[in-house]
């Protein structure tokens, strides 16, 4: 690719008007539960500026709801929200949201946030997409040519799935720009291993699962010209990456500040126990065996490429969004392309994608080499902790950058074709 190149002209109008949709369409999004939760705990923010010894964790003391939330859940989330709420002058979320309760009961207990509170709740954390839509952009026009850029950005930022789960107050809109911000940092072609490191860190804080990054993102920091002190160089670049990494995580969480082996140790443990119990919600009376490798691999691709965008995990509620939902589908953008025909299309598409860069892989300069390195085990990363997770759609989302690019890639095989053609008609 083109270095240096200038940015086209429509750029800025498309990520513009890309935002503007996406913001537009904020308060139809249908309410999931989780957001309650979310916001209810957006008030450690405030604790963490004035007395942030009390939400760390006590061996002695009964694990509160509110500590158990800080054991299991990543902060980013609800740092957002708190900071959105102060901004606003949002006030707290009275309760949080008790799924085995029915929703008039949520309500009276004062766990449905208002529309103020959900609004701006979602703005504090959605207000990301335009920064992953620009480093989306960023990445793709290095590693793609200019023809497919606007494409890639448009698949991406129209993506149904992007649409709606990052535009709830949950953790998919920091985990996605995380996960943007480290395929741009990662496949730079100076590597800054700070930048790779605080990516890390921001994926990593918006939900653990962005872990199986990291030993990508040390192999990217490592990944520099070999020179007379290579060894040292590449002792540097992951210190730097780790240093950055845990600094930032530390700062985030205070709960493992005061006795962060028994807070570690509590966390895996409640982290099991909720594992146990998504299993149980998901899988209901069924045999465990069901969960082979072939469904998982097929539950994979079909949530990737193919599902209907996924409104709710479980059916506690499902009668009590009906009106929400059939608002949102209204709009036909929402759910694009979402079938069997487009999203097998689509698939096929990525995998000529991958094939077409590992077979041209010798003729591209050693940066590109790197980055598809880089890009490819990311994407095999995040798709096997998917394997790994229940099946729910959202879970998906954090591949979604990798998987577009691999899509648009697999068009390249065409339009080299065609240029190849041009080329050669011109020179008759």
């Amino acid at each position: 690719m083109e270095k240096n190149r200038k940015i086209e002209w429509y750029i800025p109008m498309v990520i513009i008007l890309m935002s503007a949709f996406y913001f537009w369409g904020l308060p139809s999004v249908p309410f999931h539960p989780d957001e309650s939760t979310q916001i209810f705990m957006s008030k450690d923010l405030k604790i963490l500026f004035t007395d942030p010894i009390s939400l760390a964790y006590h061996p002695n003391q009964t694990l509160s709801t509110e500590s158990r939330y800080r054991a299991i859940d990543a902060p980013l989330t609800r740092y957002l929200i708190g900071a959105g709420r102060l901004l606003f002058d949002i006030p707290d979320l009275e309760s949080d949201w008790n799924w085995s309760e029915s929703w008039e009961e949520n309500v009276n207990s004062g766990s449905l946030p208002d529309s103020d509170q959900l609004l701006i709740s979602r703005i504090s954390v959605s207000f990301l997409f335009t920064l992953s839509l620009l480093l989306f952009y960023f990445s793709m026009r290095r590693l793609l040519p200019s023809h497919l850029v606007l494409l890639s950005i448009l698949l991406f930022g129209l993506h149904p799935l992007l649409l709606l789960h990052t535009r709830r107050a949950m953790a998919e809109s920091g985990l996605l720009f995380g996960t943007t911000f480290f395929l741009w940092a990662s496949t730079r072609d100076n590597k800054n291993a700070w930048l790779i490191g605080l990516a890390l860190a921001i994926a990593f804080n918006a939900k653990q699962t962005a872990l199986v990054l990291l030993p990508v993102g040390i192999l990217s920091a490592c990944l520099v010209p070999k020179t007379k002190d290579y060894i040292k160089t590449i002792v540097l670049q992951i210190s730097r990456l780790l240093v950055i990494f845990i600094l930032f995580t530390t700062l985030l969480n205070p709960f493992f500040w005061k006795n962060p082996l028994g807070a570690i140790n509590i966390s895996i443990q409640e982290r099991a126990v909720l594992s146990e119990k998504q299993k149980e919600d998901h899988l209901g009376d069924s045999d465990i065996s069901i969960r082979s490798i072939p469904r998982q691999f097929l539950a994979g691709v079909y949530n990737i490429y193919i599902s209907e965008p996924q409104t709710e995990e479980v059916g506690n509620y499902i009668e009590d969004i009906e009106i929400q939902k059939g608002r949102y589908f209204s709009n036909p953008v929402i759910s694009w392309g979402r079938n069997l025909i487009v999203g097998s299309i689509l698939f096929t598409i990525s995998l000529f994608g991958i094939v077409y860069h590992f077979r041209n892989f010798s003729k591209f300069s050693n940066t590109k080499k790197n980055s598809l390195i880089v890009i490819l085990l990311a994407t095999i990363c995040l798709f096997l902790i998917i394997l790994y997770l229940i099946p729910w759609q959202r879970y998906a989302v954090p591949i979604l950058p990798f998987a577009v690019f691999w899509i648009i890639s697999g068009f390249l095989p065409i339009t080299d074709y065609l240029q190849h053609g041009r080329d050669n008609s011109s020179t008759k």
